[in-house]
């Protein structure tokens, strides 16, 4: 897949749950045409992803719960990848209202 349209390099943030190590995440988008910076972020909490997360535009998430109250205030944000099972911990009705893609 290439994506044609958007930043010319998406900002990609991993919120928490996983390690520093992020070369397979690079690989992954860069095989998928997507020239990306990738931020290690250590938040745990839905005020620390905003304070942190205005300039991004996609972030894989692991457990921390992300409100539409949230969502709202992360305007370049195109899509959150959840890194293990569900997507219980996203306010999915948010996020589509939003035009965030979630999986």
């Amino acid at each position: 897949m290439t994506v044609n349209s958007g930043p010319a390099k998406w900002t990609v943030a991993i919120t928490d749950g996983f390690s520093d190590a992020y070369d397979v995440e690079q690989a992954m988008f860069a095989s998928a045409g997507m020239p990306v910076n990738v931020r290690y972020l250590r938040v745990k909490t839905a005020e620390e992803v905003v304070a942190n997360c205005a300039d991004i535009d996609i972030i894989i998430k692991g457990w921390i719960d992300l409100p539409r109250s949230a969502l709202e205030h992360l305007p370049r944000l195109k899509a959150i990848i959840r890194g293990g099972i569900g997507v219980d911990m996203v306010d999915i009705a948010g996020a589509t209202d939003l035009g965030i893609l979630v999986c």
